[in-house]
């Protein structure tokens, strides 16, 4: 039977094997490098604009040696004053970033760049002393609860 190297070649083409969902994001208006290259700025189709830090892409970087630092448990040992130094646009779908590493290998598409810019930070969570934010119960739409609460 002839196999590559992670599945039997029968499994490969059984229907429903690989159920990939295909996630259809609109290339943004701009991506650019900002503040020297310590940060990628992608503002969103709509007016919603991230800040993504060098060092967070480099650590989640898609590339072969991408992974492969973060199976063997190396992704936080970050280089020191890493930046980004090349912003390639690749078709309409991704984004080839360059670091300061000398690591230019990682080629980021839009649906990934989105899910990163969902992600909370640590700014999410500081609330200004002047503001009187209201913080969202476990009730509201979209706010986070463990997966074993029940639903009401």
């Amino acid at each position: 039977m002839a196999t590559n190297c992670y599945r039997p070649q029968s499994l490969l083409r059984h229907p429903g094997c690989m159920k990939a969902q295909p996630i259809n994001i609109n290339p943004p208006d701009t991506c650019e490098i900002i503040d020297d290259g310590a940060a990628l700025r992608v503002s969103w189709q709509g007016g919603r604009s991230s800040r993504l830090e060098a060092a967070f892409l480099w650590q989640r970087c898609p590339s072969a040696a991408g992974r492969r630092r973060r199976m063997d448990g190396q992704h936080h040992a970050v280089p020191r004053d890493l930046k980004l130094t090349k912003l390639v646009m690749i078709g309409h779908y991704a984004v080839n970033l360059g670091f300061s590493d000398g690591h230019d290998r990682g080629v980021y598409p839009w649906s990934l760049l989105a899910r990163f810019s969902a992600e909370p930070t640590i700014d999410d969570f500081i609330i200004d002393a002047g503001t009187t934010a209201a913080v969202p119960s476990p009730t509201t739409p979209g706010a986070h609860r463990p997966a074993n609460a029940e639903r009401q």
